[in-house]
């Protein structure tokens, strides 16, 4: 081989190899997903372990969002189901959670930014604190995933369903709502509708 074969090969490769690493960087620095708390029940850490379980990549993890928190952030998780205990620890009561889910969720909303609800909390996260927020999360959703034992009533269908109207289809209420099984499902359940 020529000096001149062994140049054009070893620039070859090094093109070939930037061009991957940028491909995978681009993946890997892409847009955020923020996962966060809407009640302070303790959901999203159980959503952030269950999604890293699922290898889902750009985790950014707050309990207490903002929109400050918003930036560079592509999808937002919401953990829904209240908690006392943990809307004390966080300094907060029930209309101030609502104020602060609110202005979150607006401004996702107005910045195009997917949001996800994810009740996982089971009947200890329903009830009437829960509920406010859990309707609150519901009607800002794009889409909603419920682990069934917290969906027994039918009270997040009967929310999207209302959501959709009342001509929506069941395939119109499948492509925003779903139930799983299993709390460990629900990793899987946000890795296909987030595409990773």
């Amino acid at each position: 081989m020529t000096q001149f074969g062994r140049t054009l090969t070893i620039l070859t490769a090094m093109v070939l190899y930037f061009a991957f690493a940028g491909m995978c960087s681009a993946g890997e620095n892409g847009p955020s997903i923020l996962v966060t708390d809407v009640g302070q029940g303790n959901n999203a850490k159980i959503i952030r372990m269950l999604m890293k379980k699922n290898k889902i990549a750009n985790i950014k993890f707050k309990e207490v969002a903002t929109e400050a928190d918003l930036e560079g952030v592509g999808t937002v998780i919401v953990g829904v189901g209240a908690s006392t205990k943990g809307l004390g620890a966080a300094g907060l009561d029930l209309d101030k959670e609502m104020a602060r889910a609110k202005k979150l969720l607006d401004k996702a909303k107005s910045q195009s930014i997917k949001i996800i609800g994810v009740h996982i909390g089971g009947p200890a996260r329903r009830g009437e604190l829960s509920d406010t927020l859990n309707e609150l999360v519901v009607k800002s959703a794009d889409q909603f995933i419920v682990w069934e034992d917290g969906n027994k009533d039918a009270f997040f269908t009967k929310l999207a369903k209302s959501k959709l109207g009342d001509q929506a289809s069941d395939e119109d209420l499948a492509s925003v709502f779903r139930t799983v099984k299993s709390k460990r499902d629900v990793g899987s359940a946000i890795k296909e509708t987030i595409g990773q």
